[in-house]
């Protein structure tokens, strides 16, 4: 394998570990309380094309305990500080978001804010409906995000070169 491509392997292998730590879940943590949400399986794939967008995949096996829920939250970091420059902002751009509901959960998807360099999305039924569900349901959300990852000159492979979500 050529140098280039160990650097690549390595990269996305940076990419992929860095986005599970990096970007934040609006999730509860397990709990013995049954009327609390909490995540019982989370995957998430990532994939990037040629031009560095990631396409990410998060399935989740989501459980709203004995409660009737609507859906929950789903925060992702659009825009953040640059250690080296203060004055310079990275910007991620979300785009394409979708979600289906493999167990019938209601699966729509809405932008709820955008504040502080955090995107935070709805996920579920809209307030007011009747459409509310409990137990584990099962939710995909796709998106896609550019502006993960810097171009790297040939020569160059340092940590830094590698800005994530």
């Amino acid at each position: 394998m050529t140098r280039l491509g160990h650097q690549l392997i390595r990269t996305v292998m940076t990419l992929a570990t860095a986005l599970l730590v990096l970007i934040p879940l609006a999730a509860l943590p397990a709990s013995a309380d049954t009327s609390k949400d909490s995540i019982k399986n989370l995957k998430v794939d990532i994939t990037l094309d040629a031009s560095g967008k990631a396409h990410i995949t998060e399935t989740f096996d989501w459980n709203f305990g004995t409660r009737k829920g609507l859906g929950f939250y789903r925060t992702l970091v659009t825009a953040m500080g640059y250690d080296p420059d203060p004055d310079k902002i990275r910007v991620y751009e979300v785009s394409g978001e979708r979600v289906i509901s493999p167990s019938g959960a209601p699966a729509s998807i809405w932008r709820e804010s955008e504040t502080n360099g955090k995107t935070k999305f709805s996920i579920g039924a809209p307030d007011g409906s009747n459409d509310r569900v409990s137990g584990i349901q099962k939710y995909r959300l796709d998106y896609d995000v550019a502006g993960t990852i810097n171009a790297i000159e040939e020569g160059q492979n340092t940590v830094e070169s590698l800005i994530v979500v």
